[in-house]
């Protein structure tokens, strides 16, 4: 009787470890598409002072309801890191404008905003999407 339960346990325990394997094997491999971005994007102010907005358009297809941590920086030889934000476009296809406010600390220059979209789709995956704008100016 005690050998049978320990067969049974141990059948148990080998099945829920192939569950687990396959599981993990799943979120590891599956080839996930979350969104397309075309790029570069226009840049609707080309020149920008310092304080000032700076503004942008998408042409996005969002393919899911996550939403993802977003990373931006700008660029000129240097970067200059923004804060870490969440994205609110919605699912679906579209051509937006966005906007990012210049910090008045940020020297004069030709600088490109780049950014990484980060979407955690499981327990142990990440995906990551980077895009960047065409160049533009920052006066005071």
């Amino acid at each position: 009787m005690k050998n049978k339960a320990l067969h049974i346990g141990v059948g148990v325990l080998l099945l829920l470890s192939f569950v687990l394997i396959v599981q993990l094997l799943y979120w590891w491999i599956y080839p996930y598409d979350l969104m397309e971005l075309k790029q570069p994007f226009k840049i609707l102010t080309p020149t920008v002072q310092r304080g000032g907005m700076f503004v942008y358009e998408m042409d996005y297809c969002k393919k899911t309801d996550l939403v993802p941590v977003v990373n931006r920086q700008f660029v000129d030889g240097l970067v200059y890191i923004l804060p870490v934000s969440s994205s609110s476009i919605k699912r679906g296809c579209n051509v937006i404008k966005n906007s990012v406010i210049i910090p008045a600390s940020l020297p004069e220059g030709v600088y490109y905003l780049s950014s990484t979209v980060i979407y955690k789709v499981n327990p142990i995956r990440t995906i990551t999407y980077e895009y960047r704008t065409d160049k533009f100016t920052v006066v005071k």
